[in-house]
């Protein structure tokens, strides 16, 4: 018996929608993976996928350094890590870039895909707001060591909406420590 072929292929569906398709189906996963697997595995969960949003860190270092970002002041650094999470996360995360000062700028988180399953059986907003810190932080000192990230406000956290602050290392552990 033969297989019968579809007239459709790849190439007919135009990039942005193969795009938003596959980001659509990948933040859905955080919460699938979530109410599956925290039930069983525990606290340790956490743990794990802590552990996998940093290795998404680590490739959006290597996507700056591929790409050539200029990452040289807070406000690329912001740039940079707000256009690799658009690659990653899909064309429906938006956000805007402040620059501040050469050594400050804040990200607003304008549209974030993974909120929207954020409210499915069993999942819980706390656990993405570990995540996001998670990728964020590594992903920030991935693309340039000398810069780190503060969370000013969070939407998972009960916020109205997420602000993220970039500043040089010693600047954001000082204000942390307040």
């Amino acid at each position: 018996m033969e297989k019968k072929r579809s007239n459709r292929s790849i190439p007919d569906i135009p990039e942005r929608a193969r795009w938003e398709i596959a980001a659509g189906i990948a933040s859905s996963l955080p919460g699938m993976y979530y109410s599956l697997f925290h039930p069983v595995v525990g606290k340790g969960y956490d743990h794990l996928e802590e552990e996998i949003w940093q290795q998404l860190a680590r490739e959006a270092g290597d996507v700056a350094r591929t790409y050539g970002f200029p990452v040289g002041s807070a406000g690329e650094v912001a740039a940079a890590v707000s256009e690799i999470a658009s690659i990653f996360f899909g064309p429906r995360y938006g956000t805007e870039v402040i620059d501040l000062s050469s050594e400050s700028a804040v990200i607003i988180v304008k549209h974030c895909p993974f909120l929207k399953n954020a409210h499915q059986p069993g999942m819980n907003t706390e656990s993405l707001f570990h995540g996001c810190m998670a990728f964020s932080v590594l992903a920030i000192h991935q693309i340039n060591p000398q810069f780190s990230v503060r969370f000013v406000r969070s939407v998972c956290m009960g916020d109205r909406t997420c602000e993220l602050k970039i500043a040089p290392r010693e600047i954001i552990e000082r204000e942390i420590s307040r």
